[in-house]
């Protein structure tokens, strides 16, 4: 479930601490929980111990830490693909000497193929998108104004307040347009996002000639 490749697996690091410390919460509060079931305490008789309540709320609180943070690593496996390439297609062509990964744009560009991993449950985006070279008609770069724009406009980009999103699009050969890459701006990212695009873009132009590149 876990990507062995370690730029890969990093943007997960968070994730993989959460579901530990889910388990040691729900260990927690099943220690404290059965031995108070073990006695006669059920959910319906009342009233309530305090290790009794404690002990519940442990293990629900560790349970869904450990639930939706699998969930995310599930969702990192999830590869959206025109061809059906599979996350241990990326994984082993991401592993290689000559594969290069962007950390802003979280993508990578691999001998045969280009893979961004922009799967996020707090922004209701459940997959990955991966495509051969000779799948991409168009890629193109977007940013995306918040609907406040207007009110930050001379506001300094720092933090995690909405500033926006930069966009990876691809056009495939279907015609449908998919989106590689989304990522929050801020201070940090606005600094460095040309140099990163200009790079992912020429990469792309060196693996295929043919794909049109529109970078605003």
């Amino acid at each position: 479930m876990i990507y062995k490749n370690k730029n890969i697996r990093s943007l997960y690091s968070f994730q993989i601490g959460l579901m530990v410390v889910g388990i040691i919460f729900a260990a927690i509060g099943l220690v404290i929980f059965i031995p108070e079931m073990s006695s006669g305490a059920s959910a319906f008789s009342a009233p309530y111990s305090l290790e009794f309540i404690l002990g519940g709320i442990f293990t629900v609180f560790g349970l869904v830490l450990l639930v939706l943070n699998a969930g995310q690593l599930v969702m990192s496996r999830k590869i959206e693909s025109v061809s059906g390439i599979t996350a241990d297609e990326i994984d082993k062509e991401a592993c290689k000497e000559e594969s290069i990964w962007f950390p802003l744009l979280h993508i990578y560009i691999t001998e045969n193929l280009i893979a961004g991993f922009s799967s996020d449950i707090g922004n209701l985006q459940f997959s990955q998108m991966a495509f051969h070279y000779n799948e991409i008609k168009k890629v193109s770069s977007q940013k995306i104004d918040p609907s406040n724009s207007e009110m930050l406009k001379d506001r300094p980009n720092y933090g995690v307040t909405n500033n926006g999103k930069y966009k990876i699009v691809v056009v495939a050969e279907d015609e449908k347009e998919y989106v590689l890459s989304e990522i929050l701006i801020n201070g940090y990212v606005n600094a460095n996002i040309d140099e990163e695009m200009d790079l992912l873009f020429a990469e792309i132009k060196k693996k295929s000639d043919d794909i049109l590149i529109e970078q605003k």
